[in-house]
């Protein structure tokens, strides 16, 4: 592991501070099974996930989101969930695996994690977020490894830093798979670059490309940002390798290479694309270059869009105020290993150069958006933790332990001291906000009665509540329904199309018009409440209201 390259100055100054021995009077004493440490490693780890998990849920519970229902994009993956779990109650175990392959959702990592949470815990909000416990187990056993082997107090140290970045946070209170791909890519990503890409053994690439096929199975829609990584991975790997071993350049190992990890993710993703008509890239593709490119664009400046994922919205959403101490924890990381020969500097080139890789993606995309840049932080993390894990062990090389823990403690208490908790939600307006949430719901289902048949309902804009929120919460209820709205449209007459067919129109509408709102259906949603008004086949049967400026009325079609 990591640990040799510490290895200076004789042998028992080699292991001195290093926690996966027990040293004995300065000499080193390695009777106790390395297997023992790690044991209790992933007992440690395990505990902290927990503990963590629920510390986070409640308190999103009392002060945080879940104070409200969840609505974008969390949503989507719940009532995706709610509904295959339905399928499994009435049909069983087999009707639901075969409805998930004939009907894959869009995020299959973030459903198969809310559908276990509603299965084990039962149908409540915070039953999905429960089960990111297990991503952040995940999370720290790779914040661990990345580190590579240390004193027990230098890897303390350096976890309750990670801890203090908001993304170790975000892991468990987003249900969206973005964190979930990225973390699994860039720790594919570590796995190829820190060993000998060529000439390592076979099976292992295909592990990873089995890997890599996960990934993009965890996300399809970033597929292709995905295999642009990992094909970056690939040439920037072989080109180390052969820089590295100059007399070794042979085709025939790149070839194999290359084929071990490429065909496993072919493989396993290919059917994915082929049932769903390649619908994910269709999506990625309209929606950053197609129709709908004007509502999702960044409009910032091209320095905006640079550090967007670094000092900007996406990198303080990341990293909060930390980022800066990322950048100097690594640049003396670096440093270190700057000095460690020819080999060592060509390694630190690769892992530059695919760092780059995947933050062009990104960059280069025009909607700009806080988790598509998910990779990137993790990687990021994940290198800035082998850079600290380098130079803490180069330190405690004929040096007094405490040296590398002082500096640690420095990160950590000025992580801390920068730090910040998530975001708190007044009490006071949430309740408002959930008044109409699941008021909505309440009303149309007591409309509808004894009814089996699936109720249509359309929405005229998006807020607080919106299409795919309310069929979750009639989904609770027990009420089949088929919810549409077209927030991406604002065109009148195709409102009045879905108003003719609806059984229930749910207009929401704010005090003032706003004709420059990035999404179409909030410039016209005066005009579309006056059609509902003029109406003489609908009346309105509830009105709610939500701050800061939200209204909402419930239109039920008239009995013939």
């Amino acid at each position: 592991m990591g640990g040799k390259a510490a290895i200076v100055g004789g042998r028992g100054a080699s292991l001195r501070g290093v926690g996966w021995f027990k040293l004995k009077n300065g000499s080193s004493d390695i009777t106790k099974p390395a297997s023992r440490n790690r044991a209790i490693n992933f007992i440690a780890l395990a505990a902290a996930a927990i503990c963590l998990t629920l510390l986070w849920v409640q308190h999103s519970l009392r002060n945080g989101d879940l104070l409200l229902v969840p609505t974008y994009d969390d949503i989507e993956y719940m009532a995706d969930a709610l509904q295959r779990l339905q399928v499994f109650d009435v049909h069983g175990p087999k009707h639901a695996v075969w409805d998930f392959i004939a009907h894959p959702p869009h995020g299959p990592l973030a459903s198969l994690v809310a559908l276990a949470g509603f299965a084990v815990w039962g149908v409540h909000d915070w039953a999905p977020y429960a089960v990111n416990g297990i991503l952040l187990f995940a999370w720290l056993l790779a914040l661990r490894r990345s580190f590579g082997e240390n004193s027990p107090v230098n890897v303390f140290f350096w976890m309750a830093f990670c801890l203090t970045l908001p993304i170790s946070g975000h892991v468990v209170m987003e249900l969206r798979p973005d964190l979930g791909c990225g973390l699994l890519t860039a720790w594919l990503l570590v796995c190829l670059g820190e060993d000998n890409f060529l000439a390592g053994p076979k099976r292992r690439l295909i592990g990873i490309g089995i890997g890599f096929g996960l990934a993009l199975w965890a996300k399809p829609s970033v597929s292709l940002a995905t295999l642009f990584y990992l094909g970056s991975a690939l040439i920037i790997l072989t080109l180390r390798d052969w820089a590295i071993n100059v007399s070794k350049r042979a085709i025939k190992s790149a070839v194999l290479a290359w084929s071990a990890c490429l065909l496993p993710a072919l493989i396993i993703f290919l059917p994915f694309l082929l049932i769903t008509d390649f619908g994910p890239w269709r999506y990625m593709l309209i929606s950053h270059f197609g129709q709908n490119q004007e509502v999702w664009t960044y409009g910032g400046t091209w320095w905006q869009a640079l550090t967007y994922h670094l000092t900007g919205p996406g990198g303080t959403f990341m990293f909060g105020r930390q980022f800066v101490l990322l950048v100097l924890a690594s640049a003396a990381g670096l440093i270190t290993a700057w000095t460690g020969g020819r080999e060592a500097r060509l390694r630190l080139a690769a892992w530059g150069a695919l760092l780059a890789a995947t933050f062009l993606v990104p960059l280069l995309t025009p909607e700009k958006q806080r988790f598509f840049a998910a990779a990137f932080d993790c990687l990021l993390i994940l290198l800035a933790g082998r850079a600290m894990g380098r130079m803490s062990r180069s330190l405690s090389a004929g040096r007094p332990g405490w040296v590398a823990a002082a500096g640690l403690a420095a990160v950590f208490l000025a992580g801390f001291l920068v730090s910040y908790w998530p975001d708190y939600v007044p009490r006071e307006g949430a309740r408002a906000i959930r008044a109409m949430q699941t008021g909505v719901a309440e009303t149309i289902a007591a409309q509808a009665g004894e009814s089996r048949r699936p109720l249509r309902v359309f929405y005229t804009s998006v807020g607080a509540s919106n299409p795919t929120q309310l069929r979750y919460l009639l989904l609770k209820l027990g009420v089949p329904s088929d919810v549409v709205g077209l927030h991406l449209s604002q065109d009148l007459d195709s409102y009045r199309k879905e108003i003719d067919q609806a059984d229930f129109v749910v207009a929401i509408y704010r005090e003032s018009d706003n004709p420059r709102a990035r999404i179409p259906s909030q410039r016209v949603e005066r005009q579309s409440l006056e059609i509902m008004l003029a109406r003489k086949d609908y009346r309105k049967i509830k009105e709610f209201w939500a701050p800061p400026d939200q209204n909402l009325s419930v239109f039920a079609r008239r009995e013939p």
